[in-house]
């Protein structure tokens, strides 16, 4: 479309682009940033060019030479611990319920 009709007369097509307006210009700029920053974790991955990589690496040696200790959770102190949590937390419940305010409902019909 190199000229566009308006009234009879040809207008050359940059006239068409002043209508675009610099906001729409700054807005559309913006969108391509958030969307590049958005993606560039993906991006450097597929590019090689990631950081992160030998901290990832290093990050996997560590966790390699990890061990998992036996009879943690299923120790009787253990046991005894989660019942006493329990405990205090029925005891909380309780003490929150006594603490809440109240209204007898037959002394509000009364007057």
């Amino acid at each position: 479309m190199a000229s566009v009709r308006a009234a009879g007369r040809r207008r050359p097509a940059a006239v068409y682009n002043r209508c675009v307006s610099p906001l729409s210009l700054v807005l559309l700029v913006a969108a391509a940033v958030v969307v590049v920053g958005a993606e560039w974790p993906r991006l450097a991955r597929q590019l090689g060019r990631e950081p992160g990589t030998r901290h990832s690496r290093e990050r996997a040696r560590r966790k390699s030479k990890l061990r998992v200790i036996p009879g943690g959770g299923s120790a009787p102190d253990a046991r005894a611990a989660a019942a006493s949590d329990a405990d205090d937390f029925v005891a909380s419940v309780r003490r929150d319920l006594e603490r809440l305010p109240t209204f007898d409902r037959d002394a509000d019909r009364d007057r």
